[in-house]
């Protein structure tokens, strides 16, 4: 039993997001949010790593890296990538898919605008295993959806919800920061997976982002495309009727 005189050791842990096919009017049926962790003290040595992987594989250590990219003559760097995240016991993720994007209609929903629905999609992404002796530092990719009106009201709902000054979050550019390059990798592939363009009849497959999906598939040891609890790498499935609950 704690007394009201308990201190708690808060640590700082670091928050990187992105997202895609996250805009309205892009005819794709999915939209993807992910975000990747770690401790905020261990984040440089993270960044060396990733450098040094890339420099592993004789490539600039200031190349930036995007799931666009992706190309079979790369695979081993990739992959490599992919295992530096599931063994590097410091990093976790999470991504959220929203299953049938497609299906959007705001005017259903009172003075809901794309914006707004796409902060609640935000809100559901990062207040998963919000813990009390944890403060949050969130990293957002600049999209033009994001706008610093935007990212206040999202630091406003979620420090409303979880205590005061629990969450700060800043706008920052992929190109400058490893760990939000690596979540648009991973989120990547599993928007990909549950695109369906594996499979998609006329569509060439890009033989390489095969490749990595499958890599991911066998060190997750689960499917990309269904809701999951594990820790690690986690997967929610989200449906646009559900958003009566949110």
């Amino acid at each position: 039993m704690f007394d009201s005189n308990t201190v708690f050791d808060i640590s700082e842990i670091n928050i990187y997001c992105d997202e895609s096919c996250h805009l309205e009017n892009d005819k794709e049926p999915i939209m993807a949010l992910g975000c990747i962790k770690c401790p905020a003290d261990d984040r440089r040595q993270i960044y060396k790593d990733i450098r040094n992987i890339k420099i592993k594989h004789k490539l600039s250590p200031y190349l930036e890296i995007k799931w666009t990219k992706v190309s079979e003559s790369k695979i081993d760097f990739y992959k490599d990538l992919i295992d530096y995240f599931f063994d590097n016991e410091l990093l976790t993720a999470r991504v959220l898919i929203v299953s049938n994007k497609g299906e959007l209609d705001h005017s259903k929903f009172d003075k809901q605008s794309h914006n707004n629905w796409y902060s609640k999609m935000y809100y559901i992404l990062l207040k998963y295993k919000v813990s009390d002796n944890e403060n949050y530092n969130v990293y957002l990719d600049i999209k033009d959806t994001i706008s610093n009106q935007f990212t206040k009201k999202l630091e406003e709902c979620l420090n409303n919800s979880f205590g005061l000054n629990k969450f700060n979050l800043q706008i920052v550019r992929s190109d400058e920061i490893e760990l939000v390059q690596l979540i648009d990798l991973i989120i990547g592939a599993i928007a990909y997976e549950n695109r369906g363009l594996l499979s998609k009849e006329g569509h060439k497959v890009n033989m390489g982002k095969k490749l990595l999906i499958d890599k991911i598939k066998s060190r997750a040891g689960y499917s990309l495309s269904n809701t999951n609890y594990n820790d690690k790498l986690n997967i929610f499935i989200f449906r646009l009727q559900e958003s009566n609950n949110v």
